[in-house]
């Protein structure tokens, strides 16, 4: 009866082909599968996005920083955050990275130890850790 119901609204959307443990679901509606860890790595780019944003608004606001270097950290802030960015792209420095680790730790509701967050410097790297250690 769904599949009924559903298939126009399907037939707007480009599926991958379904296989065949798939096939004989009513309809033989195909589907796509996406990892596990998109929604994880969502949380991920939106809690580096968080502190980059009051980094930004941070520097918007200190009128006391050298001016070539916070044009050009503020230039970086603007890229995007995506689950290849790195700390160095941001421009981070030392305090940077432990306070963006920090968001993380929030968003997560977990601790990460010191000794692994020396070695985390990038969105791959936190995926890493969340990975290994079975942070969801």
């Amino acid at each position: 009866m769904a599949a009924r119901i559903l298939q126009p609204a399907l037939r707007q959307f480009s599926f991958a082909r379904a296989s065949p443990a798939l096939r004989g679901l009513p309809g033989g509606l195909p589907c796509r599968w996406f990892s596990t860890g998109s929604a994880e790595l969502q949380r991920v780019i939106a809690a580096v996005e968080r502190y980059k944003m009051a980094r930004k608004d941070d520097l918007l606001r200190d009128a006391d920083s050298p001016t070539a270097d916070r044009e050009e950290t503020l230039k970086a802030l603007d890229s995007a955050i995506t689950g290849e960015t790195k700390w160095d792209e941001l421009k981070f420095d030392d305090i940077d990275r432990v306070e963006v680790l920090l968001e993380v730790e929030d968003e997560f509701n977990h601790v990460i130890p010191d000794a692994d967050a020396d070695k985390i410097s990038s969105v791959p790297d936190i995926m890493e850790y969340l990975d290994k250690n079975g942070v969801k």
